[in-house]
């Protein structure tokens, strides 16, 4: 019965890595079709430079220096339009990537790589502890490093202790194994969760440190709200459109700078703002 239930085991098991190496192939057919969607975005993005450029120059020299800025633009909002759509094809290449490596850090998991594992935050071994050497708790190849999933230093940190701290209450076992068997069947919910941590994460080899998390969200953030000065940046934006037009069409004087110098300020000034805000939650 045991031989059985060890062969039946090892051909679910069997199954599993298969199915997996499947779904990274695909995924690797997906990034490779993004890969050169996005570098024809790249290509796309220079030509409307340089040809906007080009026509400008041509327009210009031959008298026509009001179609020369309409011209130049008209490759300004193109360039805009086609680099919203570079940004969005590049964050699914990234997606996709972070999907491949989680898919890949599984298989690793399932056929013992150890190579391919991550690290875990805590991979050396704690000597004074009455088992963690000898049952390999932690360290370099050891089972913590085999089950750490967490993409935070605190989860890895907690997962440590758990191993090396077991729980003894009978109820408190019940309670932690009610929530794993929840948790089991949910591959994709879990696997999805890594992967939007990690996209939010812009170091993919490293873990999210939640003590400055923690830190961050706990901080007298200023409740002012900025939707006078957004308010204030559309009104400066149509009147220096409008200003603008009237300049090229009927020859005013150059009034929209009146308005363009104040927004490009309050704008700087809001993106450091904001800069500042989210930078120091990294």
């Amino acid at each position: 019965m045991v031989g059985w239930k060890g062969g039946r085991m090892a051909r679910d098991k069997a199954k599993r890595i298969k199915a997996i190496q499947r779904q990274v192939r695909r995924i690797e057919q997906h990034i490779a079709l993004l890969d050169q969607v996005s570098r024809r975005f790249s290509r796309i993005r220079l030509g409307i430079v340089v040809g906007a450029i080009i026509v400008a120059l041509i327009v210009n020299f031959s008298g026509a220096e009001n179609i020369a800025w309409g011209v130049i633009g008209l490759g300004i909002v193109l360039f805009l339009i086609v680099a919203r759509f570079h940004d969005g094809v590049e964050y699914g290449l990234k997606k996709h990537q972070i999907w491949r490596d989680i898919k890949s850090t599984h298989l690793a998991r399932m056929k013992l790589e150890w190579d391919r594992l991550p690290p875990s935050s805590s991979t050396l071994s704690d000597d004074a502890h009455p088992f963690d050497t000898d049952l390999g708790i932690t360290g370099t190849m050891s089972l913590l490093r085999l089950l750490d999933t967490s993409i935070s230093q605190g989860g890895s940190a907690r997962l440590s202790r758990w191993l090396l701290n077991p729980l003894i209450d009978p109820g408190q076992i019940r309670a932690r194994q009610t929530v794993v068997q929840e948790l089991m069947p949910l591959t994709a919910f879990r696997d999805r969760l890594t992967l939007h941590g990690r996209i939010t994460h812009e170091a993919m080899d490293s873990r999210w440190d939640g003590e400055t998390i923690l830190h961050w969200l706990n901080r007298q953030v200023d409740g002012r709200s900025l939707k006078p000065f957004v308010l204030l940046l559309g009104i400066l934006s149509l009147t220096t459109l409008v200003l603008y037009t009237l300049h090229q069409l009927i020859q005013i004087p150059a009034w929209w700078w009146w308005s363009f110098i104040p927004y490009v300020v309050i704008y700087l000034g809001l993106y450091s703002i904001r800069s500042g805000v989210y930078g120091s939650a990294r």
